[in-house]
């Protein structure tokens, strides 16, 4: 049995980093692998996988600007205490953490993916415990990203496009392994309430987006395609879904209001029927800035609807131009 210990940038289920993780904590092999969370915050996320019996903390990782020793010790004494041997990190921040508990710790764990070292005189000191950082967005770090891969065993990048953010020589120690979902989540053949929730006709075309309300997503950019759309299909609707921060929410509506669109675009807020909201909309559009690769893609293909996407990212990899 090996104890694999998960550090978490976020214990909340609103991103999509989250949610893979969330999956691959339920169909983990519990007969070969015991799996710990620790969480940056608490969240949905924390209680999900305390309700798959996973021991689970909340442990802040603070900015590297008060880097705080205390976290790293904290991190070495779990780590010795529940005799780890593998490390999974999802962010820079706490890969550099559970990187330098790794170092500081005087366990050698035999297992998994780590090699021998040999002292001068050729015996085999034993292995460090490896680190596995899953990289899952493409937007380079460039302060860390050429620091961060020496403190790794592997890397795992969720597309090719992330594999740019690093040197050749850190590529290295890069595996490219594409997020997955689980289909039978995204049926196409049962039918959506969410037209009858919005009151949207069954002959409305409906256009959505969903992710958390940010610059970086884009949602602005759409609003200003939908106003250009509408002057030629005025019968149109489109869907925005996600939460974010309030100001930014209000500058969009206030935003989509001046265009007098407030009955063709629909603000839901946070929305846990993922499923729901993709089998109700014709076309998917994904407006994002950055990306690593989107799990809305493949919910949407999941779903049988187009989509339209930016080129970022792993979004090419995805998505064949006039097919998909």
């Amino acid at each position: 049995m090996q104890n694999i210990l998960y550090l978490s940038s976020s214990g909340e289920l609103k991103g999509g980093g989250q949610r893979s993780l969330l999956l691959l904590l339920e169909r983990l092999n519990r007969g070969r692998f015991n799996p710990f969370l620790l969480c940056q915050s608490d969240g949905e996320l924390v209680e999900e996988a305390r309700k798959l019996q996973i021991e689970t903390s909340v442990v802040p990782f603070p900015s590297l600007k008060k880097l705080s020793l205390f976290t790293i010790i904290k991190l070495v004494r779990f780590i010795k205490e529940k005799r780890i041997d593998l490390l999974h990190t999802d962010g820079p921040r706490n890969t550099f953490y559970g990187g330098m508990a790794v170092k500081l710790h005087p366990h050698q764990s035999p297992h998994l993916l780590s090699s021998p070292s040999r002292g001068e005189e050729g015996k085999e000191r034993g292995r460090r415990i490896p680190l596995v950082w899953h990289v899952r967005v493409a937007t380079p770090d460039k302060y860390l990203d050429p620091f961060l891969p020496s403190l790794c065993t592997r890397m795992i990048t969720v597309c090719k496009g992330a594999n740019s953010r690093f040197s050749q020589r850190a590529r290295n120690k890069i595996i490219t392994i594409y997020n997955g979902i689980d289909i039978e989540e995204f049926n196409p053949e049962i039918p959506s309430k969410i037209r009858d929730e919005f009151h949207i006709e069954k002959d409305t075309i409906l256009i959505g987006t969903i992710g958390r309300l940010s610059l970086e997503k884009g949602q602005k950019e759409l609003i200003e395609a939908a106003k250009e759309i509408l002057l030629e299909f005025p019968g149109l609707k489109f869907l925005i879904a996600g939460e974010g921060k309030k100001e930014y929410k209000n500058n969009l509506i206030k935003f989509a209001n001046g265009y007098r669109m407030e009955k063709n675009i629909i603000f839901t807020g946070f929305r846990e029927d993922i499923p729901e909201i993709m089998k109700g909309l014709d076309i998917f559009v994904l407006p994002s800035h950055s990306e690593g690769l989107s799990r809305t893609i493949l919910e949407a293909m999941a779903s049988a609807k187009p989509v339209i996407a930016t080129e970022v990212g792993g979004n090419p990899e995805a998505i064949e131009d006039g097919v998909t």
